[in-house]
């Protein structure tokens, strides 16, 4: 087996027992009283603990794995497949091992392998939790950190993290911070008070806010009205939905005024808004 082989096998090995134990541990707090913060920190303590030793074995004045990172991250370009078994022995090797070893502890490049691997499959849990950590944190309160840990798996290559599918939440996102019961308000305003403004010819401003406020209704909502909807309701009845007293009314008509105020092509639409805002 090759450097390169060697390290793909010791990462995958090293990342699936840390994912295994990851899991573990966390399941373990379900029932208790740790936030996933608190879960988080102490599943973390041992893998901190391991890139003390590892630190220890390669020196702690030699910053070899930060370097070999960089040329694993920043090579791939350089080969069309066996892309990290390839950096390991070519890049790696000549460029950052064969270069510092003499300001390192550790002489033989196998040995320096396997720390390396299991030091970068551990930076890689941490990346993943740092980057995906609202998604996990909802893993961990649903009780389902069996789906928070995915791998990808390519012949001859490292794990790579599924992840999370994200588009459907960018999807639903608004541009300019809608929430989906101001969007409702939106509407409901938009077909039951432009009627009675007096206002003709705003086939335009229908369209616009209709499109402002379209990615709010998904076809599961074709089901669910006449159920006590809070969605359709806030469409049929407006902020009267809501029990707030009409000062909080008022105030919630303003926060969504503030939010579409750089929209300059709705103008009978707002005078719309802001009519039904002082009827309150």
């Amino acid at each position: 087996m090759n450097y390169g082989e060697k390290f793909v096998q010791i990462y995958n090995e090293n990342i699936e027992r840390i994912i295994k134990t990851a899991i573990t541990e966390f399941k373990d707090y379900y029932e208790t009283n740790n936030s996933f913060k608190k879960a988080e920190r102490r599943v973390a303590e041992p893998l901190i603990s391991e890139i003390r030793s590892f630190q220890e074995k390669v020196g702690f004045n030699c910053d070899i794995f930060q370097t070999s990172h960089e040329y694993l991250q920043h090579q791939r370009a350089n080969y069309n497949y066996d892309i990290t078994i390839s950096i390991v022995n070519d890049e790696i090797k000549k460029e950052v091992f064969d270069k510092n070893k003499e300001n390192c502890e550790i002489t033989s490049y196998s040995d320096y392998i396997v720390y390396f691997a299991k030091r970068e499959s551990i930076r890689d849990y941490f990346n993943y939790i740092f980057n995906n950590r609202d998604e996990i944190n909802k893993k961990f309160k649903s009780k389902k950190m069996d789906e928070a840990f995915l791998f990808i798996s390519n012949k001859r290559e490292i794990h790579a993290f599924k992840g999370f599918d994200k588009k459907e939440k960018l999807k639903k996102e608004s541009s300019f911070g809608l929430t989906q019961n101001e969007k409702m308000i939106l509407l409901h305003v938009l077909l039951h008070k432009m009627n009675n403004s007096g206002l003709y010819n705003l086939s335009r401003e229908y369209f616009r806010v209709l499109a402002l406020c379209s990615e709010c209704l998904v076809e599961s909502d074709l089901y669910n009205v006449g159920t006590n909807y809070t969605k359709f309701n806030y469409f049929n009845i407006g902020i009267d939905q809501s029990t707030k007293t009409s000062r909080e009314k008022a105030k919630f008509i303003d926060e969504i005024q503030n939010k579409i105020i750089r929209l300059k092509n709705i103008p009978h639409f707002k005078k719309a808004l802001n009519n039904y805002k002082n009827s309150l």
